[in-house]
């Protein structure tokens, strides 16, 4: 018997993208689009990442899915990202990875402005140059530094 109050894995599963006058959020998927609700700060990340494709779990029901949480499984460039909290401290810039909290270790033109979003949560992609090290391509904020977790 089926139920709408648990969900055990992704509702959908497509592309963030910008629709209609309004640029409502929706994902498409090969069947259809989803209209986006859920938690604000959820809603904000998902918007920080048009063009990428994600996971979307939740509940879904009238062409709407009201979004728990999300898995980004390609970043926009087309990438397969880490994303995590971005930490700057003594041994350098890495994002703790949401997933397993391991530590990926940046390098990369763009280490300047990575600096100064220390907790930020954030995606990258790029090219693994060492144990746990990237080679930093792409780079997205999903959730600015603030002084309480983001989780």
């Amino acid at each position: 018997m089926a139920s709408g109050c648990a969900t055990v894995g992704p509702v959908a599963v497509g592309y963030l993208s910008l629709r209609g006058v309004e640029q409502d959020l929706v994902l498409a998927d090969t069947h259809t689009e989803w209209r986006l609700s859920g938690d604000k700060k959820q809603l904000e990340q998902l918007d920080r990442l048009v063009d990428a494709r994600v996971k979307l779990y939740g509940t879904q029901a009238g062409g709407r899915v009201a979004v728990r949480s999300f898995e980004v499984v390609e970043a926009p460039d087309g990438m397969v990202p880490f994303v995590g909290q971005l930490i700057v401290d003594q041994s350098g810039t890495r994002v703790d990875e949401d997933a397993s909290g391991t530590p990926i270790y940046l390098q990369g033109e763009d280490l300047r402005r990575l600096r100064s979003l220390h907790g930020a949560r954030v995606w990258v992609t790029g090219s693994v140059v060492g144990a746990q090290t990237l080679l930093i391509a792409h780079w997205g904020v999903l959730l600015p530094p603030t002084s309480t977790p983001y989780r």
